[in-house]
């Protein structure tokens, strides 16, 4: 199986941050349109600032709390070019606005050269992951094993890049990314599973069979009907149990990847 990409969504918007609702966000995001999502202002810094295309941003093998409402998986198993780059072992955004700690001030030349000499090819990306996550939690196995200690957000235990990061750092810094412009995505993501709630799917569905949200796809029916269509296959979607979030249940697929010894 391969490791899989997660992208979250907040459900509770926030005015001052979010410029859409989670509906319409997820309504593109399903079918896999993701040249339609507008970025927020926080993101649209973060690419001019890293040299980045407007791209679609997904956690590797990782679901964030904050970001979990509703859940989108997907696979990328890295059959592309070499110099199609995509993948880095830290949040870019996070790197870009300063969440990264460093042992001293970082301007932001020396944050974009951080990024650069870690923004790595998608071709083989899953082996050099690997190769990291058996290394930097091998003091996790057993009982937990490093996997289980990577998605869990544990602290890894060697250095993960050669550059002047704190040893403060919060373990979940370490979460990998994926990052793939939005016109190439389609062609490089195998679309998977969205997890929510039953009470979120329909509150979605609601929204979809609203006559006025013709206005928030900018009249273009094309990308309505393909998020109606999307969205009306339930087997696009699993509702977890009453007793479980959607973080456990995610957290709970991601446990049973297997990987060859």
């Amino acid at each position: 199986m391969p490791i899989p990409w997660i992208h979250g969504l907040k459900t509770r918007t926030d005015d001052a941050v979010d410029r859409f609702e989670w509906q319409y966000v997820a309504a593109l995001t399903g079918p896999g349109n993701y040249a339609h999502v507008q970025p927020s202002e926080r993101t649209e810094a973060a690419e001019r600032g890293l040299g980045l295309c407007r791209s679609t941003y997904w956690f590797i093998g990782r679901v964030a709390s904050a970001r979990a409402g509703v859940v989108f998986t997907c696979a990328c198993d890295g059959t592309c070019e070499p110099e199609h780059k995509g993948v880095t072992p830290f949040d870019s955004g996070g790197l870009w606005h300063g969440e990264m700690v460093f042992d001293r001030e970082l301007p932001e030349p020396e944050r974009r050269g951080v990024f650069d000499r870690h923004n790595w090819s998608l071709a083989g990306w899953q082996d050099r992951f690997l190769g990291f996550a058996r290394t930097a939690f091998v003091e996790h196995d057993p009982p937990d094993g490093w996997w289980h200690a990577y998605v869990q957000g544990k602290k890894p235990t060697t250095v993960v890049v050669d550059e002047p990061f704190s040893t403060d750092q919060h373990p979940l810094a370490w979460t990998w990314e994926g990052h793939l412009c939005v016109e190439s995505a389609g062609s490089l993501l195998n679309r998977g599973i969205c997890f929510m709630s039953d009470e979120m799917y329909f509150q979605l569905r609601d929204w979809l069979d609203d006559p006025d949200q013709t206005i928030s796809f900018e009249n273009d029916s094309s990308l309505l009907t393909a998020a109606q269509d999307w969205a009306r296959n339930r087997a696009n979607f699993e509702f977890p149990p009453v007793f479980q979030t959607v973080v456990d249940r995610v957290e709970r697929m991601l446990s049973e990847v297997q990987f060859d010894d």
